[in-house]
């Protein structure tokens, strides 16, 4: 999708400041390992060297409460797929942050995300939020 190639276009200029806050990075897709190659082929040599795996089933990304969709066309993709999500795991080995979308308009600025991740790796005592039961 042309957003996704956007998105992961950006992400090479902020790898210094997610190295400096101790944060990995591991992109993963539904696609098969043929149409990554295929898709890398359309990102920028510096976003083409990020660590994006394949194969992500169907299953696996209804366990972690992703938003399956249909492609819209046989342009699109061949196979149903997720939409954006994105999950940062704490030194705790604990989900810390999530944005699940469900639809491929909404993405984490990378600007504000960033300075937001920079800031709870610095206060180690950010607590987790959203767990208010």
């Amino acid at each position: 999708c042309p957003l996704c190639v956007n998105y992961l276009n950006k992400v090479p200029a902020y790898l210094s400041r997610l190295d400096a806050a101790g944060i990995d990075l591991a992109i993963v897709s539904s696609d098969s390992a043929a149409q990554l190659e295929s898709f890398r082929a359309k990102l920028t040599s510096d976003a083409a060297k990020l660590p994006i795996f394949h194969s992500l089933s169907i299953q696996d990304a209804q366990t972690l409460g992703l938003y399956i969709s249909h492609p819209r066309s046989e342009t699109e993709t061949d196979h149903p797929f997720p939409e954006p999500a994105l999950f940062v795991v704490n030194a705790d080995d604990v989900v810390q942050v999530i944005d699940i979308a469900n639809n491929p308009f909404l993405r984490p600025e990378l600007d504000g995300l960033l300075g937001g991740l920079e800031y709870i790796r610095s206060d180690k005592t950010y607590p987790i939020r959203g767990t208010f039961e």
